[in-house]
């Protein structure tokens, strides 16, 4: 029988909710972004290079304020 219904498929929402990223803040500077997905992982990238996730906020943004000009070189490539 053919339900009548809107239904969704729960792996999907779950793809969706750990692959959508939101942006909290970003620096052209330091070429530093802080993203957030729907499932509360907390995403740092420098120059596209993930280099943090984390699922609690407070060691995110340390790890996002500790972030420098020092830490990307005039070829924007990652330096750790």
């Amino acid at each position: 029988m053919k339900t009548l219904h809107h239904e969704i498929n729960l792996k999907d929402l779950q793809d969706w909710l750990s692959e959508e990223e939101v942006l909290f803040a970003s620096s052209s500077r330091e070429r530093k972004r802080l993203l957030a997905t729907l499932n509360g992982n907390i995403i740092i990238r420098v120059a596209g290079k993930e280099v943090g996730r984390f699922m609690q906020a407070f060691p995110a943004v340390e790890k996002y304020n500790s972030i420098t000009e020092k830490y990307t070189e005039p070829d924007n490539k990652l330096v750790l």
